[in-house]
């Protein structure tokens, strides 16, 4: 009796109901897309899942979101999170660990106007750039039933669509104004597109946003990281004639180091 019972609720209207919504959740987050020869997840999180099963044609459904990772969740799916990590080498590390240990050592006497007490943390200017694009398909989310099913994350045809480049430094008790390169513009002085060449990040960032001022007013150190445009000698040479010091040897690959990366 008891068997039939469980056999007869698992059975019934309510159950049956449970188990397509359950199939419906199941089947929308695996659900893909192509743009020319790229996969990119339609529906990466349990929201976007509700807002597709709130529109399906056959059997709209309205749920909350708690409810429909429940579901994923009896389903045999789980929610991963595709973190975008750089490809770290055995040579990577070393260089970070030993940046790390020997940093206090090599920046503490940066200004002699340094007290033996100054924390040389609350002197330091963080710098960094992001790009912003419209054309992300994809979100960082994705619910599979194991790892080997994680689709990379993607960006296709960055120029198609708006994109936007954005600079900024910050520090204790500092922020430099944004700097914005709309990448879409052609900038009519070189007929070409509107984005950060040594020249722009010497003149719009380093001059233009007063940050290498601020840090020789201020005895501050300059953090940049090194890519071709701040390593750029008509950078660095700007950097040396206002006397700031500068980190000049920031490890590759080390966006954790950088308070900006979160900002």
């Amino acid at each position: 009796r008891v068997a039939d019972a469980k056999r007869g609720a698992r059975n019934s209207d309510r159950q049956r109901k449970i188990r397509a919504r359950q199939a419906m959740a199941k089947r929308y987050a695996k659900c893909t897309f192509k743009v020319n020869s790229r996969t990119f997840v339609k529906h990466g999180s349990a929201r976007r899942i509700r807002e597709a099963m709130l529109v399906d044609k056959k059997n709209p459904t309205n749920v909350s979101v708690r409810t429909i990772q429940r579901d994923l969740n009896n389903s045999g799916l789980r929610c991963i999170v595709r973190r975008k990590c750089s490809s770290l080498k055995p040579v990577h590390v070393q260089a970070r660990l030993s940046f790390a240990r020997t940093f206090r050592q090599r920046y503490n006497r940066s200004y002699a106007r340094w007290q033996a007490n100054t924390d040389i943390y609350k002197h330091i200017i963080f710098s960094d750039e992001h790009n912003i694009t419209a054309n992300d398909h994809s979100s960082r989310q994705m619910w599979v039933e194991s790892r080997k099913h994680l689709i990379p994350r993607e960006v296709s045809n960055p120029f198609n669509t708006r994109r936007i480049m954005i600079w900024g430094a910050i520090g204790y008790n500092y922020k430099s104004p944004l700097v914005v390169y709309n990448i879409n513009e052609i900038d009519p002085n070189t007929d070409k597109r509107v984005t950060q060449t040594q020249d722009a990040y010497h003149r719009r960032c380093l001059i233009g946003s007063g940050v290498i001022q601020y840090c020789a007013n201020n005895n501050m150190i300059y953090m940049q990281d090194g890519s071709r445009t701040h390593t750029a000698t008509k950078c660095k040479t700007y950097i040396a004639s206002k006397g700031v010091k500068l980190i000049d040897n920031w490890p590759a690959h080390t966006p954790r180091l950088n308070p900006i990366e979160k900002l």
